[in-house]
């Protein structure tokens, strides 16, 4: 089983490989679907960012609550990456 240490270093490699993400997106987007997804991209950066620190501080509920925000943010870009600009109106 994997140490706290572990999973923050495995947390810090995600966190840098979403930034990343950034650095070759071709700006000016397209699309209004590109530029949601490139908005919820951010926005989960930052909510796992904050669960990250949320539980070193040992506030785990909260950290969970943010985490929960990242899972819902991958629905959304999942439902605009299958069905584009249907799911958006909906």
């Amino acid at each position: 089983m994997a140490t706290i240490t572990e999973w923050y270093d495995f947390a810090d490699r995600l966190h840098a490989t979403a930034i990343s993400m950034f650095k070759v997106l071709e700006l000016p987007l397209q699309t209004d679907g590109q530029q949601y997804a490139l908005t919820l991209l951010a926005r989960t950066i930052s909510n796992f960012e904050a669960a990250v620190v949320l539980h070193k501080m040992e506030r785990f509920l909260e950290a969970r609550i943010m985490m929960r925000c990242c899972y819902e943010n991958l629905f959304y870009i999942g439902g605009i990456a299958k069905e584009g600009d249907v799911f958006l109106k909906q």
